[in-house]
């Protein structure tokens, strides 16, 4: 099986990629435990960069219904006020907090990123039953 270090050997050294593959220990120096030791740093500190720019990239910020810039309202089809709008993503009226997120057609869960509904007009349909649920105003 082809590794990852057996890959760093190969580009290093193909003897010494042909003498791991086969189970030869090599004595270690001060230098390739640096050198080992410098890449598992840079490695993670990408990771923890990378899982930080991702976290940030899905959660919107924080947002109260009374700012100006509310794009739309929803309510429920008994009239309840559910959401307001703000871009892609729909917010609690209760908690002012991002539930949904649209992306085409579709409103994914922020928990769970599952479809719950799908839009048609101005209605928002429910994904197991396809009965109108909420409608923007």
């Amino acid at each position: 099986m082809i590794t990852s270090d057996l890959l760093e050997a190969y580009l290093a050294c193909p003897m010494k990629c042909y003498l791991q593959s086969n189970g030869a220990k090599c004595s270690e120096n001060t230098f390739a435990a640096l050198y080992q030791t410098q890449k598992d740093s840079y490695r993670h500190a990408s990771i923890r960069r990378l899982e930080a720019d991702q976290r940030a990239a899905q959660k919107p910020p924080f947002f109260s219904q009374e700012e100006n810039d509310v794009s739309g309202h929803v309510y429920g089809v008994n009239g309840d006020y559910s959401f307001y709008q703000r871009g892609k993503y729909l917010y609690s009226a209760q908690t002012n907090e991002c539930e949904l997120y649209q992306s085409g057609d579709y409103f994914y869960s922020m928990k769970t990123n599952e479809a719950l509904l799908y839009q048609s007009g101005k209605y928002l349909y429910s994904m197991n039953g396809g009965t109108a649920s909420y409608y923007f105003a």
